[in-house]
Protein backbone atom coordinates (compact mmCIF):
# COMPACT_ATOMS: atom_id res chain seq x y z
CA UNK A 1 0.00 0.00 0.00
CA UNK A 2 1.44 3.70 -1.17
CA UNK A 3 2.60 5.61 1.91
CA UNK A 4 2.27 9.33 2.21
CA UNK A 5 3.50 11.99 4.64
CA UNK A 6 1.27 12.36 7.67
CA UNK A 7 -1.51 15.19 6.77
CA UNK A 8 -2.09 14.02 3.78
CA UNK A 9 -5.13 11.76 2.27
CA UNK A 10 -4.76 9.27 -1.01
CA UNK A 11 -6.38 7.97 -3.73
CA UNK A 12 -5.61 5.24 -5.95
CA UNK A 13 -6.57 3.87 -9.39
CA UNK A 14 -5.92 1.14 -11.79
CA UNK A 15 -7.18 3.86 -14.82
CA UNK A 16 -8.62 7.48 -14.80
CA UNK A 17 -9.24 9.70 -17.69
CA UNK A 18 -7.11 12.25 -15.55
CA UNK A 19 -5.68 12.28 -12.18
CA UNK A 20 -5.91 16.34 -12.44
CA UNK A 21 -9.52 15.92 -13.50
CA UNK A 22 -10.29 13.59 -10.90
CA UNK A 23 -9.05 16.08 -8.53
CA UNK A 24 -10.61 18.84 -9.26
CA UNK A 25 -13.84 16.91 -9.61
CA UNK A 26 -13.30 16.24 -6.41
CA UNK A 27 -12.33 19.57 -5.23
CA UNK A 28 -15.65 20.58 -6.85
CA UNK A 29 -17.97 18.26 -4.22
CA UNK A 30 -16.10 19.83 -1.30
CA UNK A 31 -13.27 17.78 -0.29
CA UNK A 32 -10.16 19.45 0.90
CA UNK A 33 -6.71 19.25 0.52
CA UNK A 34 -3.98 18.11 0.27
CA UNK A 35 -4.88 14.76 -1.31
CA UNK A 36 -2.76 13.21 -3.71
CA UNK A 37 -4.56 11.39 -6.93
CA UNK A 38 -2.98 8.46 -8.31
CA UNK A 39 -3.49 5.95 -11.24
CA UNK A 40 -1.03 3.26 -12.92
CA UNK A 41 -2.84 4.60 -16.29
CA UNK A 42 -4.20 7.58 -17.59
CA UNK A 43 -7.04 7.68 -20.55
CA UNK A 44 -6.95 11.68 -21.35
CA UNK A 45 -3.72 13.04 -20.30
CA UNK A 46 -3.04 16.17 -20.50
CA UNK A 47 -0.11 18.45 -20.79
CA UNK A 48 0.60 22.66 -21.16
CA UNK A 49 -1.40 24.67 -24.07
CA UNK A 50 -3.93 21.49 -23.93
CA UNK A 51 -1.68 19.24 -25.62
CA UNK A 52 -1.86 16.08 -24.76
CA UNK A 53 0.27 14.11 -22.51
CA UNK A 54 1.21 10.29 -23.84
CA UNK A 55 0.14 7.90 -21.07
CA UNK A 56 2.55 4.86 -21.40
CA UNK A 57 2.82 1.86 -18.72
CA UNK A 58 4.94 1.81 -15.61
CA UNK A 59 4.69 5.47 -15.47
CA UNK A 60 3.82 7.91 -13.06
CA UNK A 61 0.79 10.05 -13.13
CA UNK A 62 0.44 11.71 -9.92
CA UNK A 63 -2.24 14.56 -8.79
CA UNK A 64 -1.41 17.05 -5.54
CA UNK A 65 -4.69 18.50 -4.84
CA UNK A 66 -4.47 21.34 -2.30
CA UNK A 67 -6.98 23.70 -0.96
CA UNK A 68 -7.97 26.57 1.24
CA UNK A 69 -7.02 30.07 1.90
CA UNK A 70 -5.06 32.85 0.37
CA UNK A 71 -4.75 35.00 -2.51
CA UNK A 72 -4.91 33.86 -5.83
CA UNK A 73 -1.82 34.98 -7.33
CA UNK A 74 0.53 33.42 -5.02
CA UNK A 75 -0.71 30.53 -6.49
CA UNK A 76 1.82 30.72 -8.87
CA UNK A 77 4.63 29.76 -7.25
CA UNK A 78 3.45 25.93 -6.87
CA UNK A 79 4.43 24.93 -10.55
CA UNK A 80 8.09 26.00 -9.33
CA UNK A 81 7.66 24.17 -5.81
CA UNK A 82 6.84 21.24 -7.84
CA UNK A 83 9.75 21.45 -10.13
CA UNK A 84 12.34 21.43 -7.77
CA UNK A 85 10.58 18.35 -5.65
CA UNK A 86 10.76 16.52 -8.86
CA UNK A 87 14.06 17.57 -9.58
CA UNK A 88 15.53 16.54 -6.58
CA UNK A 89 14.22 13.75 -5.91
CA UNK A 90 15.47 12.62 -9.39
CA UNK A 91 19.06 14.00 -8.15
CA UNK A 92 18.65 11.37 -5.20
CA UNK A 93 17.56 8.80 -7.07
CA UNK A 94 21.27 9.93 -9.58
CA UNK A 95 23.59 9.86 -6.64
CA UNK A 96 22.19 6.48 -5.17
CA UNK A 97 22.80 4.81 -8.79
CA UNK A 98 25.87 6.27 -9.77
CA UNK A 99 24.35 7.10 -12.56
CA UNK A 100 25.80 10.19 -15.28
CA UNK A 101 22.04 11.40 -15.88
CA UNK A 102 22.15 15.51 -15.75
CA UNK A 103 18.67 16.39 -14.21
CA UNK A 104 17.45 19.86 -15.31
CA UNK A 105 14.75 22.23 -15.53
CA UNK A 106 13.20 23.68 -18.07
CA UNK A 107 11.49 27.26 -17.53
CA UNK A 108 8.68 26.91 -15.74
CA UNK A 109 8.29 23.25 -15.21
CA UNK A 110 9.92 20.71 -17.76
CA UNK A 111 11.51 18.01 -16.54
CA UNK A 112 14.59 17.17 -18.17
CA UNK A 113 17.47 14.28 -17.95
CA UNK A 114 20.47 14.86 -20.36
CA UNK A 115 18.53 17.14 -22.03
CA UNK A 116 15.46 14.94 -23.09
CA UNK A 117 12.28 15.12 -21.62
CA UNK A 118 11.40 12.90 -18.82
CA UNK A 119 8.34 14.69 -17.31
CA UNK A 120 6.32 17.74 -17.09
CA UNK A 121 3.95 19.23 -14.74
CA UNK A 122 0.81 20.63 -15.34
CA UNK A 123 -1.21 23.46 -12.60
CA UNK A 124 -4.78 23.95 -12.67
CA UNK A 125 -7.35 25.48 -10.47
CA UNK A 126 -10.68 24.26 -9.58
CA UNK A 127 -14.18 26.35 -9.67
CA UNK A 128 -14.17 25.36 -6.32
CA UNK A 129 -11.86 28.63 -5.82
CA UNK A 130 -13.99 31.27 -7.06
CA UNK A 131 -15.53 31.27 -3.20
CA UNK A 132 -13.72 34.57 -2.02
CA UNK A 133 -10.82 33.71 -0.39
CA UNK A 134 -10.66 30.39 -1.15
CA UNK A 135 -8.35 28.22 -3.64
CA UNK A 136 -8.11 24.87 -4.88
CA UNK A 137 -5.42 23.91 -7.14
CA UNK A 138 -4.71 20.78 -8.98
CA UNK A 139 -0.92 20.34 -9.43
CA UNK A 140 -0.18 17.12 -11.52
CA UNK A 141 2.81 15.14 -11.93
CA UNK A 142 3.51 13.11 -15.18
CA UNK A 143 7.38 11.08 -15.05
CA UNK A 144 8.39 8.92 -17.61
CA UNK A 145 9.85 5.98 -14.99
CA UNK A 146 9.87 2.86 -16.70
CA UNK A 147 9.45 4.03 -20.98
CA UNK A 148 8.66 7.03 -22.94
CA UNK A 149 6.96 7.95 -26.13
CA UNK A 150 8.31 6.52 -29.03
CA UNK A 151 7.07 8.51 -31.83
CA UNK A 152 8.15 11.38 -33.67
CA UNK A 153 7.74 14.53 -31.67
CA UNK A 154 9.55 18.03 -32.17
CA UNK A 155 11.78 17.38 -28.86
CA UNK A 156 13.64 14.41 -27.41
CA UNK A 157 12.23 12.27 -24.90
CA UNK A 158 13.52 9.98 -22.60
CA UNK A 159 12.60 8.01 -19.18
CA UNK A 160 14.08 7.02 -15.80
CA UNK A 161 15.48 3.29 -16.55
CA UNK A 162 17.46 4.42 -19.97
CA UNK A 163 20.03 5.76 -17.00
CA UNK A 164 19.89 3.21 -14.85
CA UNK A 165 17.03 4.46 -12.46
CA UNK A 166 14.99 0.90 -11.79
CA UNK A 167 12.69 2.23 -9.35
CA UNK A 168 9.12 1.24 -9.41
CA UNK A 169 6.08 3.62 -9.78
CA UNK A 170 5.12 3.38 -6.07
CA UNK A 171 8.74 3.79 -5.07
CA UNK A 172 9.17 6.76 -7.09
CA UNK A 173 5.91 8.23 -5.94
CA UNK A 174 6.41 7.83 -1.92
CA UNK A 175 10.06 9.35 -2.53
CA UNK A 176 7.96 12.61 -4.61
CA UNK A 177 5.16 12.75 -1.74
CA UNK A 178 8.06 12.93 0.37
CA UNK A 179 10.22 15.74 -1.28
CA UNK A 180 7.18 17.58 -2.10
CA UNK A 181 6.01 17.94 1.36
CA UNK A 182 9.32 19.03 1.99
CA UNK A 183 9.40 22.12 -0.44
CA UNK A 184 6.08 22.94 0.19
CA UNK A 185 6.72 23.94 3.72
CA UNK A 186 10.21 25.46 2.49
CA UNK A 187 7.27 27.63 0.66
CA UNK A 188 5.31 28.62 3.05
CA UNK A 189 2.27 29.85 1.08
CA UNK A 190 4.90 32.09 -0.97
CA UNK A 191 7.04 33.48 1.93
CA UNK A 192 9.26 31.48 1.04
CA UNK A 193 9.47 31.48 -2.91
CA UNK A 194 12.50 33.35 -2.56
CA UNK A 195 14.54 29.81 -1.45
CA UNK A 196 12.65 27.77 -4.20
CA UNK A 197 13.93 30.22 -7.20
CA UNK A 198 17.06 29.85 -6.05
CA UNK A 199 16.38 26.39 -5.89
CA UNK A 200 15.01 26.27 -9.67
CA UNK A 201 17.90 28.30 -10.82
CA UNK A 202 20.25 25.47 -9.60
CA UNK A 203 18.28 23.31 -12.08
CA UNK A 204 17.87 25.73 -14.38
CA UNK A 205 19.92 27.06 -17.77
CA UNK A 206 23.29 29.17 -17.04
CA UNK A 207 22.88 33.14 -16.79
CA UNK A 208 23.95 34.25 -20.41
CA UNK A 209 23.02 31.10 -22.41
CA UNK A 210 21.09 32.28 -25.23
CA UNK A 211 17.04 30.91 -25.06
CA UNK A 212 14.39 31.13 -27.66
CA UNK A 213 11.21 31.77 -26.55
CA UNK A 214 7.68 30.94 -28.51
CA UNK A 215 4.25 33.20 -26.41
CA UNK A 216 2.26 32.40 -28.93
CA UNK A 217 1.94 35.77 -30.34
CA UNK A 218 5.78 36.04 -31.10
CA UNK A 219 8.86 34.29 -31.05
CA UNK A 220 11.75 36.19 -28.59
CA UNK A 221 15.24 35.36 -28.56
CA UNK A 222 17.54 36.84 -25.50
CA UNK A 223 19.62 35.59 -22.96
CA UNK A 224 18.63 34.03 -19.98
CA UNK A 225 19.31 36.69 -16.59
CA UNK A 226 16.95 34.59 -14.47
CA UNK A 227 13.79 35.36 -12.89
CA UNK A 228 11.79 37.62 -10.87
CA UNK A 229 10.17 37.67 -7.58
CA UNK A 230 7.03 36.04 -9.27
CA UNK A 231 9.09 33.05 -11.69
CA UNK A 232 8.74 35.12 -14.33
CA UNK A 233 11.97 34.71 -16.98
CA UNK A 234 13.83 37.48 -17.62
CA UNK A 235 15.71 37.95 -21.18
CA UNK A 236 18.42 40.20 -22.06
CA UNK A 237 17.34 41.10 -25.87
CA UNK A 238 19.68 41.92 -28.23
CA UNK A 239 19.75 45.41 -28.09
CA UNK A 240 20.87 45.43 -24.32
CA UNK A 241 17.57 45.75 -22.84
CA UNK A 242 15.68 43.28 -20.79
CA UNK A 243 12.52 41.81 -20.73
CA UNK A 244 10.15 40.10 -19.00
CA UNK A 245 8.65 36.86 -19.93
CA UNK A 246 5.31 35.57 -18.32
CA UNK A 247 4.15 32.80 -20.59
CA UNK A 248 5.66 30.50 -23.63
CA UNK A 249 7.79 28.15 -25.08
CA UNK A 250 11.50 27.94 -24.29
CA UNK A 251 13.72 26.27 -26.89
CA UNK A 252 17.70 26.72 -25.53
CA UNK A 253 19.88 27.69 -28.35
CA UNK A 254 23.48 26.07 -28.13
CA UNK A 255 24.68 24.38 -25.17
CA UNK A 256 24.26 24.73 -21.59
CA UNK A 257 27.47 25.36 -20.19
CA UNK A 258 26.31 23.67 -16.93
CA UNK A 259 26.27 20.25 -19.20
CA UNK A 260 29.18 17.93 -20.12
CA UNK A 261 30.00 17.85 -24.10
CA UNK A 262 29.26 15.35 -26.14
CA UNK A 263 33.29 15.19 -26.14
CA UNK A 264 34.04 15.15 -22.30
CA UNK A 265 31.17 12.06 -22.00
Amino acid sequence: MLQVPPGYSLSCFKEIDSTNLEALRLADKGIEGPLWVVAERQTQGRGRRGRSWVTSDGNLFATLLLTGQGPAGVMSGLSFVAAVAVAHMIEQMVAQAGSTAQIRLKWPNDILLNNAKAGGILIETSGAGSRQGAYAVAIGVGLNVRSHPTETLSYPTTDLAEYGLELTCNDVFELLAVNFDHYLNLWQHGAGFASIKQRWLEFGPSVGQELKIDTGVDVITGAFMGLDQHGELILQLPDGKQQVIVAGDVTENGPDPKLPTQDSL
